[in-house]
């Protein structure tokens, strides 16, 4: 891997991470409860031999994935890219038996549980997101080694999250209470996955 293509990939995953914090997630009729939140952690902790398992896989599907993410389905979305692969059936064993009644149920609930997450992030951290999406829009505008089309497609992605932040993550206040007092828990689970 050159080093051009590096600095491209690390500068993506950036822009795709401030996009999650950014973008505004959408309303759910049924609030989460803290059983739910536990629930989802659990889960997510025992995915982690799956996730070590078939990372190379993952990894491959990582890359061929369609730039437009919806941040409001991370994981129900990321259940229909799995449809068909080895690992689906041993998520979903897994998800039963952290009390979810099937993948789909997990998958809705993990949306909800991200949403909040990444609403109560944004809160706390609007003024350095900010800062860091000015820092990258300049990074990308003065990078001489990407095409003219690369810088498009980052500004395109950047303007997503910059639109989203003029109107605010958001997410019910009753899920963004219920995942209040178990964020550390939720940035600690992630931080493995990735």
């Amino acid at each position: 891997m050159t080093h051009t293509t590096s600095n491209y990939r690390r500068l993506t995953t950036t822009v795709l991470a401030l996009a999650c914090l950014l973008l505004s997630p959408l309303s759910f009729s049924q609030s989460l409860s803290e059983s739910d939140v536990q629930a989802f952690i659990r889960s997510m902790q025992a995915m982690q031999p799956l996730q070590d398992k078939y990372q190379d896989a993952f990894d491959a599907e990582e890359d061929d994935a369609d730039d437009d993410i919806d941040f409001s389905r991370l994981m129900s979305d990321g259940i229909l890219r799995m449809k068909g692969h080895p690992a689906y059936n041993e998520v979903e064993s897994l998800v039963k038996q952290q009390g979810f009644s099937n993948i789909e149920d997990w998958a809705s609930i993990g949306d909800k549980v991200m949403q909040a997450w990444f609403a109560l992030e944004m809160g706390a951290q609007s003024p350095q997101i900010q800062a860091e999406m000015n820092a990258a829009m300049a990074e990308i505008e003065n990078n001489p080694n990407m095409s003219e089309a690369q810088k498009a497609q980052m500004r395109a992605m950047m303007q997503q999250g910059m639109s989203a932040m003029a109107t605010g993550a958001s997410a019910p206040e009753a899920n963004k209470n219920a995942v209040r007092p178990y964020m550390d828990q939720l940035k600690a689970v992630m931080d493995t996955e990735e």
